[in-house]
């Protein structure tokens, strides 16, 4: 009887060891096979219906920039932070700040070879975490300011070689760092250990600008041939992809496009189509698209407003009133922000789109004085 008891046990150790052998193949399974759900955005960029302000936007409000000799601006470069708007120049490299209501606030103009100055900037930062504000020198080095305009400390990057790019702040300590010139490399690198903690290779050739960053709240996410990734301490994790249908990118073109590219061919000529997605700005309601398409020998820039709430998309190259968004205007929590030039907006924008206070602001308006930033309230 005893030896009959002691057989049934084995045969159910047997058993259960069997299933544990089982479940645990399949969780290894799962484990080297993840499957990623990523939202996918359907977008028609072949539209042929005209695209009115009235249909995306319910209003405009106009901040004109104080004007002085000592503060003309020429062309440059938006960044809005800890409400305020910057502004960088290459010629001379400088950055002005004004406050939310355009006023003169400061200007950082240390162009040099001394101590506490810079050769150049090739990109500026604020830091969501602390007050804080980063220029982001072509070479090897970071100036930190304060948010009164002074430098604070100078960070040298020995180890990060090649054209600094692009920099984003991930945290109080963390910096992204983005160089190279069409292969990037991104650089992770904390301020407190003054090091690189860990760096990542382009894991897939860019075919955008180095900085292919934004921002939705405070996470990260970076955007690359039609794919957006979530940001994640030192990783990329795939978030969202575009479909634009006939002008999804195949991988002939693609490496035809990169071959050319490389070789500094200017005609590139392509047998079916292909894109570009040189802007993706995304908030709660809209995403924000600019995007180069390829057909042939002809190339055409489209403006993509989607909206996530309808998913309807609004794709134009300009406007019907005459006039469209271009890659350097940002979208904001509630709006669209543009910045144009006294003469530019006063050719685009008539009285009638404007409100009792804007068309006031509009009439004040001369055609020497500083850009005028526009805030295009979307619906």
């Amino acid at each position: 009887l005893g030896i009959n008891i002691t057989g049934m046990r084995l045969r159910r150790l047997h058993i259960l060891l069997g299933l544990i052998v089982v479940l645990f193949f399949c969780c290894c399974k799962r484990n080297i096979q993840p499957v990623i759900e990523v939202e996918r955005v359907q977008i028609e960029l072949e539209q042929d219906r005209q695209v009115a302000l009235k249909d995306i936007c319910s209003g405009i409000e106009l901040i004109p920039l104080e004007t002085s000799d000592s503060i003309l601006l020429s062309y440059v470069y938006p960044m809005v932070y800890n409400h305020q708007y910057f502004f960088r120049q290459n010629n001379p490299a400088q950055v002005t700040c004004f406050d939310s209501a355009g006023h003169f606030v400061y200007r950082i103009n240390n162009e040099g070879r001394g101590d506490g100055e810079y050769v150049s900037i090739n990109g500026i930062a604020g830091n969501l975490y602390v007050p804080e504000l980063y220029l982001l020198e072509t070479l090897d080095c970071i100036d930190l300011y304060d948010l009164k305009g002074h430098m604070q400390q100078k960070i040298r990057l020995d180890s990060v070689r090649g054209i600094l790019q692009h920099l984003v702040p991930l945290n109080r300590d963390t910096l992204l760092i983005v160089s190279g010139r069409s292969d990037y490399q991104y650089h992770f690198y904390s301020i407190k250990e003054n090091r690189v903690f860990a760096r990542k290779a382009d894991w897939i050739p860019e075919v955008t600008r180095p900085g292919s960053f934004f921002r939705m709240g405070n996470q990260w996410y970076h955007y690359n041939d039609q794919m957006v990734y979530e940001l994640r301490d030192t990783s990329f994790f795939p978030f969202l992809q575009f479909d634009f249908g006939a002008y999804n990118n195949t991988p002939d073109n693609y490496a035809k496009f990169r071959r050319l590219e490389k070789e500094g061919e200017e005609n590139v000529v392509f047998e079916g189509k292909f894109n570009i997605l040189n802007v993706v700005q995304g908030n709660e309601h809209y995403w924000f698209l600019r995007v180069i398409l390829g057909s042939g020998k002809e190339w055409k820039a489209r403006s993509v407003l989607y909206d996530r709430r309808t998913q309807q998309s609004y794709v134009f190259e300009t406007l019907k009133e005459g006039f469209g968004w271009g890659d350097f205007d940002l979208l904001m929590e509630n709006d669209l922000m543009s910045l144009y030039t006294p003469l530019e907006l006063k050719e685009i924008i008539s009285e009638d789109m404007l409100d009792e206070k804007n068309r006031e602001i509009f009439q004040t308006i001369k055609t020497d004085d500083n850009p005028v930033v526009v805030r295009f309230k979307l619906k």
